[in-house]
């Protein structure tokens, strides 16, 4: 019984000490309209280095270790962004860029609320088909 508890203890100190904090973001971050290469360099290290202070202290309790890691990388992921975008800069969103040139070259409009006094369309008359036999 002992050596199971203490094979077990042995595993779980394993899996543990395998997750890393990150150090990276995972996520391409562009320098914003009118923003230097330079500063752009100067805000990404500053980002880095807040996104690992809102990791540190953060240690996996119950999770395997794989999950852990994931968590932490998205959490450093978030922080990374948030900071970025502040800064101005073109940050990953909903699959590209927020500023991207093509969206504002095409004048493409923002997407608004409806109007308050819009109704949704009528549902079509009749009983909807029924699913499809296996």
């Amino acid at each position: 019984m002992i050596s199971r508890l203490f094979c077990l203890l042995i595993t779980l100190i394993m899996l543990t000490a395998c997750v890393s904090t990150p150090t990276a973001p995972s996520v391409i971050t562009l320098p914003g309209k009118g923003i230097s290469f330079e500063q752009f360099r100067v805000d990404d290290y500053d980002c880095r280095m807040l996104a690992f202070q809102h990791l540190e202290g953060k240690t996996p309790q119950s999770a395997p270790a794989a999950a852990a890691m994931h968590r932490n990388q998205r959490q450093f992921d978030i922080h990374y962004i948030q900071c970025m975008y502040a800064r101005g800069h073109r940050v990953p969103m909903l699959g590209r860029l927020t500023g991207d040139p093509a969206d504002v070259e095409a004048g493409n409009p923002k997407i608004n609320a409806p109007p308050s006094d819009s109704k949704p369309p009528v549902p079509p008359a009749g009983n909807p088909p029924s699913p499809p036999s296996r």
